[in-house]
Formats: structure tokens, sequence, C-alpha cells
């Protein structure tokens, strides 16, 4: 990763469809964890420069303008929540205030645009539009885990509200009730299942942000 990230601090080299993607500073949350264990400085400078190449591609509503899987979509809320992540543990562990703001700033927006059953749009473009009428399910569990987290770092009741609501909305889109064991608690791809993000599909993946949030909410309970 080091020997193939470019001098702004992008990785171009052997990404999806070869394009840039603001969602792979989560790989940079990963680089600052080897820093941690292995004190090599070239994982925590080529970490700083991704960090700041995330922070330039972000407008100054919090939106992220390479946030897609493909030029010209919209962003899910799948890869946003990604971006989000890697911006907000990469600034925990570097203790540096920009960068968790950078990423509260995002949250921010799509906390202010879920609806009061949870729903969240599965994609949003600049300025945050967007006029879907299908959820992204896994972005919904994703966002849950990360307003929870920011409830854990600001003790703000609007976040834990916020992810509370989220894991509402998955959990009424559960299949509970199918006999095989491949579709029982399964979290599918898009509510309703025929959005164009995986439909008709359970997810491994939806499944295990949707088990990490429902965890972590637990433990927060528990909190004195």
């Amino acid at each position: 990763l080091v020997e193939i990230q470019d001098a702004d601090g992008a990785w171009r080299k052997f990404t999806s469809l070869g394009i840039v993607h603001t969602y792979k500073v989560r790989t940079t949350w990963g680089l600052l964890r080897l820093h941690q264990a292995w004190q090599d400085q070239a994982y925590h400078d080529a970490a700083v420069r991704n960090l700041n190449w995330a922070m330039e591609d972000q407008d100054a509503d919090g939106w992220f303008r390479n946030a897609h899987f493909r030029p010209g979509e919209d962003s899910l809320t799948h890869t946003i929540a990604y971006t989000i992540e890697g911006l907000l543990e990469s600034g925990v562990l570097l203790q540096d205030q920009q960068i968790i703001d950078a990423a509260r700033l995002a949250a921010d927006a799509l906390r202010l645009r879920q609806n009061q059953d949870g729903f969240l749009r599965a994609r949003y473009g600049p300025g945050w539009r967007s006029d879907l009428n299908w959820s992204c399910l896994t972005g919904d569990a994703q966002m849950a885990i990360l307003w929870q987290r920011f409830y854990q770092l600001t003790g703000e009741p609007a976040y834990l509200q916020a992810a509370e609501m989220a894991n509402t909305y998955v959990k009424q889109s559960q299949n509970r009730g199918a006999s095989l064991p491949g579709v029982a608690g399964g979290i599918a791809g898009s509510q309703p299942i025929y959005g164009d993000y995986e439909p008709y599909r359970n997810l491994n993946w939806a499944a295990k942000f949707f088990a990490d949030s429902l965890i972590l909410s637990i433990q927060l309970q528990k909190r004195p």
C-alpha cells in the first residue's frame, strides 16, 4: 500500500474499475494500527497523506466527491459509512480533532436526513440530494455503529437515538420466519428487497455490520 500510493495520498493503482475511491480511507485506519504494532514510520506517513487527501475530497456540507463505486453514480450509504469510519477511527488513533470533525460533519448530515422510522435513502449525491424510495441496509447498520461511536465520544443523546432508530429499521426488515437456514435471520441488500443494491439477496456483510451494531448497543446499555 505504501509503495503504490500516489503522491497526493490517494490510491489509484489496482483499485476497483481503476478509479479513485474516498472510502479507501478505511484502509488508512488499518495502516495506523499497523504502525502502532510495528512502529514503521512509513505506515504512519502514508496514512496521514491519505487522510489529508480524503478531507480535501470533502465538500463544506460534509459530502465526499469520490465515495462512489462507479463514476457518475451517487454514493451508497455503505461506502459513505466506510469513509466516515476511516476518518473517525484514524482521527481517534491520531488524537486529531480536525479529522474527527470531518467524519462528524458527514455523520451529522446523514443523521439530519434520517426519517423517524429510521429510514435513510440508499444513495446521496452532491449537496446530499436524493429522491430514492429504498434503503441500503448495509449502510443503515454501518451508520448505526458510527452514531454509537459518536455517542461514546461526545455523550450527545441524539447520536444514540439515531442509532436506535437505524437498528429498529433494520430489525424490521430481518427475515426471521424462513425455514431455510441460509435465509432465516438474513439481512438483505436493499429495503425493499428489489432496490438496486444487491437486489433479492441476503448479504453476509450486512448481517455482520448489523450484529456489530447490536453488540455495541448492548455494551452501551450496560455502561454505568
